[in-house]
């Protein structure tokens, strides 16, 4: 096999491994997730009283996340905010799935197609 073949192959399987991941987190070895976990307990709209920034939220304020049951038993996610400076309203749809159970309070979060986050 040619060199050139070879890091093709190479990056093509390094490309994949990261696509899996993407679409799989899982749980850090030094996290425990709550267990006994209520999904009704946690559906509602949660306003933001601290943050370790993400990119969404950079430069938002009055920041809420609104969590309803979707008919298949997914959690849609609605992450939302007051741009400081323009004033504009900003926001971003997802979908949330469990990470192993329902009753373990670990979900990963896709707003962009297949690629989840925990």
């Amino acid at each position: 096999m040619s060199a050139k073949k070879l890091l093709l192959a190479a990056l093509g399987i390094f490309a994949g491994y990261k696509l899996y991941k993407a679409g799989n987190p899982q749980i850090p070895d030094n996290v425990t997730p709550v267990t006994g976990f209520e999904l009704n307990r946690y559906l509602g709209k949660w306003f933001e009283v601290a943050r370790v920034d993400n990119r969404f939220e950079k430069g938002l304020i009055k920041t809420t996340a609104e969590y309803t049951l979707n008919g298949d038993g997914t959690v849609n996610v609605l992450n939302s905010g007051i741009d400081e400076i323009s004033g504009r309203h900003k926001r971003a749809s997802g979908t949330a799935v469990f990470v192993r159970n329902e009753y373990e309070g670990a979900l990963k979060v896709s707003f962009f197609g297949p690629f989840y986050g925990g």
